[in-house]
């Protein structure tokens, strides 16, 4: 049983999508079998997952990414898991709805899972803020089914990869039990690497603390998606402000933990200070949006 990616953290993940979406409300943009599927794309959205990453089963030769050709295999793995169960009659929770309604429902679910690859991540929150930019929910009314339906699968996209990241949005002991499991994860994927002669990831080889590394996730996937959806949505303020409390809680224990130390770690102090500057910063709507780095495609 993984440490982190298990069924505890699907539903914990369930959990957060559907309180993210009350809060929108997502029942004013999504319709009722599009928020089911997203729903059952939230439990599913790590089924099956080893306890490694993409880049190790890649840089292993995993017969995982060899199937899928190395391209988000651990993605594409979930999404073929997720309906090889909804093939069975006792087990497809979607059989009840039109054929072209669950070809639909099928090809969003599959899109917002394999946009949960943090390959993507950057792709996902530049769309949000290109929706922010374009007058987004308000101007829902005034397009096209054509436009619609794409902007649909931006919210679907932002909002499956939400809460799949929403274990720093808990509040300060669960969050720290998350993160704690997380890194204990990340440690067996290390001694694997070391054991088989991989590349290490940078963040493994610096054998970062608790706070270190959520300050880290914070600071460059978690915070700038949520800042992006709460200029769209200001009611998900409760889960940013949950974030900013916590990063600002992480740089504190840093600093602590630095100070038992010598010198040396001063750098990490810093890094850590101004990655939760950072988090507050990007989560603060009054602040311009930051400016777009490159074209997002569909």
């Amino acid at each position: 049983l993984n440490a982190f990616h298990n069924f505890t953290r699907a539903v914990d993940g369930l959990q957060a999508v559907c309180w993210q979406g009350t809060l929108m409300p997502w029942d004013s943009i999504l319709t009722a079998p599009l928020r089911f599927a997203l729903a059952v794309a939230a439990i599913a959205v790590n089924i099956g997952h080893p306890g490694f990453d993409n880049a190790f089963l890649v840089d292993a030769g995993d017969d995982l990414a060899s199937c899928y050709n190395d391209i988000s295999p651990l993605e594409n793995m979930h999404c073929s898991r997720l309906f090889d169960i909804l093939k069975q009659d006792s087990q497809n929770v979607l059989r009840h709805l039109p054929s072209e309604v669950f070809r639909d429902l099928r090809r969003l679910m599959i899109d917002a899972i394999l946009h949960t690859d943090p390959a993507c991540h950057e792709h996902v929150i530049e769309q949000v803020r290109n929706l922010c930019r374009e007058g987004y929910p308000q101007a829902l009314a005034e397009l096209p089914q054509g436009d619609i339906n794409v902007v649909n699968q931006a919210f679907c996209r932002a909002l499956l990869l939400s809460g799949d990241l929403s274990h720093q949005t808990r509040p300060w002991d669960t969050a720290n039990t998350w993160a704690d499991l997380l890194q204990s994860e990340l440690r067996l994927q290390d001694q694997r690497e070391r054991e088989l002669g991989l590349p290490i990831s940078p963040i493994h080889d610096s054998k970062p603390r608790r706070s270190d590394l959520q300050l880290h996730l914070g600071s460059s996937r978690v915070a700038p998606l949520l800042g992006a959806q709460l200029r769209l949505f200001p009611a998900l303020q409760p889960a940013a402000s949950q974030l900013a409390d916590n990063a600002v809680r992480w740089a504190e224990e840093l600093r602590e933990a630095s100070a038992e130390q010598d010198s040396s770690s001063a750098s990490s102090t810093k890094a850590g200070d101004d990655r939760a500057r950072q988090i507050v910063s990007l989560l603060d709507t009054s602040r311009p949006l930051p400016l777009i780095t490159k074209e997002v495609e569909e």
